[in-house]
């Protein structure tokens, strides 16, 4: 509860009566001190925290919960770390290795292709010269019981 991980220009959400109880189960309403650079909105028990645009940094916030017979209570200090989303493509930095990485592909399908078809046309080759001498053969056998 007292660390969070946020990620820049997005809004985060807590319900906060999940760490708040009142003892003779009251309902409770809630409050948050000023934090900089966030703007904080609470709505039936549940927070919405919202990091300033662009904003990457560490805050800290605190929330108290009132009940209307005039109890209050204060929670731990919560720390906000607000980071980058890691984005493992990204694109734009990365462009000349997407675009390597691809005609190395491209280069190895095309490869493949042309590798099956020189074989094939080496067995059709070897198929048709078989057939070949296979009549060459039979040409032989028939012209060898003539002469005898």
């Amino acid at each position: 509860f007292t660390n969070r991980t946020l990620y820049k220009n997005e809004l985060y959400y807590m319900n906060l009566s999940k760490y708040f109880k009142d003892p003779q189960n009251d309902t409770l309403s809630f409050i948050s001190l000023p934090v900089e650079n966030f703007s904080i909105a609470i709505k039936n028990g549940t927070a919405l925290l919202q990091p300033e645009n662009d904003f990457v940094g560490v805050r800290k916030v605190i929330f108290i919960a009132y009940d209307n017979k005039g109890g209050s209570a204060q929670a731990p200090e919560i720390t906000l770390n607000v980071i980058d989303r890691p984005s493992f493509l990204r694109i734009k930095e990365n462009l000349p290795w997407i675009v390597g990485i691809l005609a190395v592909l491209l280069l190895f399908i095309f490869g493949l292709y042309f590798f099956r078809e020189k074989k094939k046309k080496e067995i059709e080759r070897v198929v048709s010269n078989s057939d070949q001498n296979a009549e060459q053969t039979v040409v032989r056998k028939r012209i060898v019981r003539r002469k005898r």
